[in-house]
């Protein structure tokens, strides 16, 4: 451990369950700034500064409808850094899940600030259990940003031991 040269970080975080949501809140602080460069490269370690940093967070997760195994809730999520010099700054997003025993749908919009401009994107996906321990997940992207757009496809396969 060498706090003088490399900083001190914490991170902590509070959290909350409540009637179907649950909520979070936290903050963490480095005492050192890694530079990024236009490309978003980060510096050496040579070139940080002592400079603090804080980036703090909310999130909440909410059931707004149940019946039986089948429920549907929203998400809401804000996080931001009190450096301009970090590389991603600012961070939302809001979404909504359908799920029900065999299937998982979900659908959420985000905005970025980086360094070198803004980025918007939508997600949409959908997770279907094969059975007990297998389940398939396709999703889709789309993003936007000052670059150009793009459309990403993904697919997960999860196992469950």
């Amino acid at each position: 451990m060498r706090p003088k040269k490399d900083g001190i970080f914490n991170i902590s975080q509070l959290e909350y369950s409540y009637r179907g949501g649950r909520y979070f809140a936290g903050a963490a602080i480095h005492t050192r700034q890694y530079a990024i460069d236009e490309e978003g490269e980060m510096a050496p370690a040579y070139e940080s500064v002592d400079k603090t940093s804080c980036g703090w967070w909310v999130y909440g997760e909410q059931t707004v409808w149940e019946s039986g195994e089948r429920k549907v809730s929203c998400m809401a999520q804000y996080s931001e850094n009190t450096s301009r010099r970090s590389v991603c700054y600012r961070y939302g997003e809001i979404g909504g899940a359908y799920q029900d025993e065999a299937n998982e749908c979900g659908v959420s919009g985000q905005y970025t600030r980086y360094q070198q401009g803004r980025e918007y994107s939508l997600e949409l996906t959908w997770r279907r259990r094969l059975n007990k321990w297998l389940s398939v997940q396709p999703s889709f992207q789309y993003v936007s940003n000052d670059d150009d757009d793009f459309t990403v496809l993904g697919a997960r396969l999860l196992c469950e031991f």
